[in-house]
């Protein structure tokens, strides 16, 4: 796996942690980097068995690790969703939004 994967596996062994915070972590990545580093981090995630919290604005993204989705608005969670939920219910929120805007 690459070095990325290594470092994130590395800090999670080192502190024996429950919890593995993400913030962004793949924003200023290219897509075809971007997808395996997804994969890679899914991999890791169920490999070392922590729960990651992984923070990003990029709705494909938080579908590819996630096994629930936590929205947040002014700083509160409004609403905690299965991944296929969150999937279907942003999906409805676009529609709606080109709908509105014809």
């Amino acid at each position: 796996m690459d070095s990325c994967h290594s470092v994130l596996k590395s800090l999670a062994l080192v502190a024996r942690s429950q919890l593995l915070l993400l913030d962004e972590p793949l924003s200023n990545l290219d897509t075809d980097l971007k997808a395996t580093m997804l994969r890679d981090l899914r991999a890791l995630q169920q490999q070392l068995g922590i729960t990651m919290l992984y923070v990003t604005h990029d709705r494909d993204e938080a579908a590819a690790v996630a096994h629930r989705v936590a929205l947040m608005q002014s700083g509160r969670i409004n609403q905690v969703l299965s991944t296929d939920l969150f999937l279907e219910e942003s999906k409805a929120r676009l529609t709606d939004l080109a709908d509105a805007v014809r």
